[in-house]
């Protein structure tokens, strides 16, 4: 990962300005924005967080896994949303299993 400097933008004569690299902007973005934003599964997600902490995701899909098995698929889609919100890739590896054990 690349560490970039981003200073402050001043009126005066900064020193920065000598160093830089002129290819590279200065402003920030931010290039890991969605789209689409949920709020009802971003507010579900933040309980889920506050109640699991770091183990949400993994939680999240075996909810979804077990919404599944008992046949309910809009708990499961709900828990997949939820674990989407944490781990997307995560999120999908469960999907894929999911349908995975639905064929069978």
């Amino acid at each position: 990962m690349t560490i970039r400097f981003a200073g402050a933008r001043t009126r005066g004569n900064c020193q920065i300005r000598a160093w830089r690299c002129r290819s590279a902007p200065l402003c920030a973005a931010n290039d890991n924005t969605r789209t689409f934003t949920d709020s009802a599964a971003l507010v579900s997600a933040l309980r889920h967080f506050a109640d699991h902490g770091l183990a949400a995701a993994e939680q999240a899909g075996a909810y979804a896994a077990a919404a599944r098995d008992h046949g309910d698929p809009a708990a499961s889609q709900h828990w997949l949303s939820v674990c989407r919100q944490f781990d997307r890739r995560l999120a999908e590896r469960v999907a894929a299993r999911l349908r995975h054990a639905a064929e069978r």
